[in-house]
């Protein structure tokens, strides 16, 4: 059975309207985002039906209703709790009442906090029908193998994000303007939150794709209620800050519950050793650049451009430093054999199609 997920998430299109529409309001917001939205779901099923045109073949129907019914109803329910453990935070920030400058400045950590994720989803996408599909044939050695090399591949991809977010986040906070750069311990909270979670690897799509999927949904629930909880007691205290560390506990409660049970139920866990390369690389890049930004605060060094409400510190000319010597440093660790099947795999989803391409021009 072939199965492929697809989404595109151009999660920022919606932004793009803000500034156009800014003198109109909360309505003008609103619609943006619906805008936004329909063009992200015509973009999605344009690109699903293209993709099913390819390795769709006439054979006989069959149909596996109950089956179909469970996994579905299962995974809507999933998908709706966490809707709301998303929107959780929102609904926290207004009930208390918090300050619109602290509702601003949790935003835009958030967003800012929001591309740590984007490894992690994109490798997920790339390995969850494998999962299935292993899980299915009962190869769960290998089922395992996979689990680890994309774990170990998602650190490596998410690791210089979140040290770029903690290291130069009073910086990228004063992007969107001056007012928000004392929200800056807000990107640090929602980093570490996003780190933890594609820390965990896909333990989330490993317990979905191997028949897990009531525990998929109960889980979900208790992180709700984790959320509302802690955001209960946290966010009358603490403002702004309480509700992200309410939200950042609520997911890292979530990925330990999956991470438990994966390795209960299913005897694997996500980690090799080699997974402390990424780590090193990390670490050893980010010690150079974290003397170079204490002396800019020794010598109070404010040099900075601005462009519109945007602040642009020079300090922020280190993050290609970082990451030069990030790239360099796992590019010097030497990768093993099966480091391949991972970045096959990502080249094939990103690049195929262009390799395809080519081949037929020449033929041509």
């Amino acid at each position: 059975m072939a199965c492929a997920l697809i989404e595109y998430s151009p999660a920022n299109i919606d932004d793009s309207f803000v500034g156009v529409c800014s003198e109109d309001g909360i309505v003008a917001v609103a619609a943006s985002y619906l805008i936004g939205t329909l063009f992200n779901t015509l973009l999605s099923l344009y690109f699903l039906f293209r993709e099913f045109s390819r390795f769709a073949t006439p054979e006989p129907e069959r149909y596996e209703v109950r089956e179909w019914l469970t996994f579905a109803s299962l995974n809507f329910l999933t998908t709706i709790v966490d809707t709301i453990l998303d929107s959780v935070d929102t609904i926290l920030l207004a009930v208390f009442g918090i300050a619109d400058v602290a509702i601003g400045q949790y935003g835009s950590a958030m967003r800012l906090g929001g591309f740590i994720a984007l490894p992690l989803s994109s490798i997920n996408n790339v390995f969850a029908p494998t999962i299935a599909e292993l899980h299915s044939k009962g190869e769960m050695q290998k089922l395992e193998s996979i689990f680890k090399l994309t774990t170990k591949w998602t650190t490596t991809f998410t690791l210089p994000l979140f040290l770029i977010m903690v290291l130069f986040s009073p910086y990228l906070m004063l992007l969107p303007g001056a007012g928000f750069g004392s929200g800056w311990p807000l990107l640090i909270a929602f980093s570490a939150g996003s780190m933890i979670n594609a820390g965990t690897g896909a333990v989330g799509y490993v317990l979905l794709m191997t028949g897990y999927q009531r525990l998929s949904f109960l889980n979900s629930l208790v992180a709700v209620v984790v959320n509302i909880g802690l955001g209960i007691l946290l966010t009358p205290h603490y403002g702004a800050m309480g509700t992200a560390i309410s939200t950042g506990l609520a997911i890292c409660a979530l990925n330990l519950m999956r991470l438990l049970q994966v390795r209960l139920l299913l005897k694997m866990h996500p980690y090799r050793l080699d997974v402390l390369k990424p780590v090193a690389a990390g670490v050893i890049s980010a010690a150079p650049v974290v003397g170079l930004l204490y002396l800019f605060n020794v010598d109070h060094v404010q040099m900075a451009a601005h462009l519109g409400h945007a602040i642009l510190s020079i300090q922020l000319l280190l993050i290609p430093v970082f990451l030069v010597s990030y790239i360099a440093l796992i590019r010097q660790f030497k990768s093993s054999p099966e480091d391949e099947i991972v970045m096959k795999a990502l080249r094939k989803k990103f690049l195929g199609g262009k390799k395809k391409n080519k081949k037929k021009v020449k033929g041509r």
